[in-house]
């Protein structure tokens, strides 16, 4: 089954294509970001951060090389699309006459999911391709919403046309829905698992650093912690029922008397009739699945059904 997700109307309005072109990017990237540029092959794309000194998140987002100096930055810009300012002041920051041109690509796009068997026969995943002149598609891998996805992205008519010739039956999927996906699949989004002092490894965004990589902004922080397991804070997913759903920044409680604090809820959907299920960030020490815990505002219970790093 084809699904269409289309930021028209929705609050997830500031996803950004952003390309970075110059004879010195591959060196500047190489020595800034967590991605193993020289194993970034023509025509693939990878995850990747740009990290503060003691390994907080700047920005998070998919780096895809289009020729051996020329790269493209996908990400989430989240709230009013403050990590498009982030990206533009780091690499401003970082800049020391090197040859490097940062530029936004003003284009539309939409999110095409494909629940088939073998989804997407001509675009390998990970992998951009140029599909017309004016179109190129992004294909991700399915670990942030549990299904396959592409980015297309190029002008609204040329979308519109190449979508209703080449998927000639779809259905249009709501923001809801495709919250409901990114949260049973457990995966972070900038601007509510996302926050000043996130790591890597408390949001299981880890394994997206190239192990044994040179040196990078936060990389003797990040090895420390692979080392001790030092996450403090675990993303976790709690399913809970009532009559009203809790709200992001809920406090969350163990199911103790007295109680104390344990962590904050960070998004919340609702998945059937007064049933809920939501993100957390507990800490470490209370992530354990079907560890009960409760919530003040509503006053209700919840279950631990996942956590990011199982014991």
């Amino acid at each position: 089954m084809i699904y269409i997700f289309s930021p028209e109307g929705k609050n997830f309005v500031f996803w950004n294509w952003m390309q970075c072109i110059g004879k010195d990017t591959p060196d500047f990237l190489q020595r800034l970001s967590t991605i193993h540029i020289p194993h970034l092959t023509i025509g693939t794309g990878k995850e990747g951060f740009f990290l503060t000194p003691n390994a907080k998140i700047k920005i998070f987002f998919t780096l895809w090389r289009f020729s051996q100096t020329e790269f493209g930055f996908e990400f989430d810009g989240g709230y009013n699309n403050e990590r498009k300012t982030f990206l533009n002041e780091w690499i401003e920051h970082y800049t020391f006459g090197e040859e490097i041109m940062l530029q936004s690509i003003s284009s539309s796009w939409v999110w095409i999911f494909d629940t088939s068997p073998l989804p997407f026969p001509w675009i390998l995943p990970m992998h951009t391709l140029s599909i017309q002149e004016k179109l190129r598609a992004f294909h991700h891998s399915s670990h942030a919403f549990g299904q396959p996805w592409v980015t297309l992205w190029g002008p609204k008519k040329e979308i519109e046309k190449w979508i209703h010739s080449f998927f000639p039956a779809f259905s249009l999927l709501s923001e809801e829905e495709l919250e409901k996906w990114r949260i049973q699949a457990l995966y972070p989004r900038v601007s509510y698992e996302f926050h000043k002092e996130a790591t890597p490894f408390e949001l299981g965004l880890d394994h997206v650093i190239a192990s044994h990589k040179g040196c990078y902004p936060g990389q003797e922080v990040i090895e420390k912690m692979r080392s001790f397991n030092a996450a403090p804070r675990i993303l976790v997913q709690i399913q809970s029922e009532g009559a009203i759903a809790p709200h992001p920044g809920e406090k969350i409680f163990n199911y103790l008397h007295p109680e104390h604090k344990i962590g904050k809820i960070t998004s919340c959907i609702s998945i059937a009739k007064s049933q809920f299920l939501m993100l957390g960030l507990i800490r470490k020490q209370y992530s354990q699945e079907n560890l009960k815990v409760q919530f003040q505002n509503p006053p209700i219970q919840g279950t631990i059904k996942k956590i990011i790093y199982p014991n």
